[in-house]
């Protein structure tokens, strides 16, 4: 689960040799293969300060240790994080984007009480929540992806001294309940519920539909 400094240090020595500057760099932690990846997107070829990837990597290490790795081994869900990069190499910490995957495995037939630990364990940074997206297809519920934007010196001190909320975390399993039952009564599924003070308002969701139809050969 963890990652070794020494691979974050041969990652950004990579980006160095192709000359890439970076604009964005995404995290991603697949929780069913038990891996990390980084992803960088920008320009290549073009020389940037001196210093420029030793800020990245100090930016680098520092996002992962200090929170990201902790979170991660909280959640044991997928996670995404979403990190934009200045033009020295620092990171924009105050606008980080992050997104956790509740998958809804096919031998699950108990939703609420799959979701139950993770709800609880998330409650503890509602005030962060964006929003929630509820996937389903087939007529069952198969992702829960929660989106929330953090200030990492914030999140950071949620994480070590926050504490799970119940009420939140039952809002979260009403709502739940409500998906699933929708999902059941059609193929395909894909509602994103606004999160409001921490709370769930499933009332003003929007809905994505789709529908497949064969048609004649010609």
């Amino acid at each position: 689960m963890f990652l070794q400094t020494e691979s974050i240090m041969n990652y950004v020595e990579h980006l160095k040799e192709e000359s890439l500057a970076v604009e964005m760099i995404e995290l991603k932690y697949n929780a069913r293969e038990k891996q990390i990846s980084i992803e960088s997107y920008g320009s290549p070829d073009i020389v940037p300060a001196e210093d420029y990837y030793e800020n990245v990597l100090d930016h680098l290490e520092f996002t992962y240790l200090s929170w990201l790795a902790p979170f991660i081994q909280k959640m044991r869900r997928g996670i995404t994080v979403t990190i934009q990069v200045e033009r020295d190499g620092s990171f924009n910490v105050d606008d980080i984007k992050v997104n956790i995957n509740m998958e809804i495995g096919k031998g699950v037939y108990d939703v609420l009480a799959a979701v139950y630990r993770p709800y609880q364990s998330l409650s503890q940074f509602h005030k962060f929540v964006e929003s929630v997206e509820f996937k389903g297809y087939k007529n069952k519920l198969v992702n829960i992806i929660f989106t929330i934007n953090i200030n990492a010196k914030e999140f950071a001190m949620v994480l070590q001294k926050g504490k799970p909320n119940a009420k939140m975390a039952e809002n979260w399993a009403s709502i739940t309940d409500i998906a699933e039952e929708k999902s059941m009564k059609q193929y395909g599924l894909n509602a994103k519920v606004p999160v409001v003070n921490g709370k769930m308002v499933w009332e003003v969701r929007k809905e994505k539909m789709k529908k497949l139809f064969k048609v004649a050969a010609e």
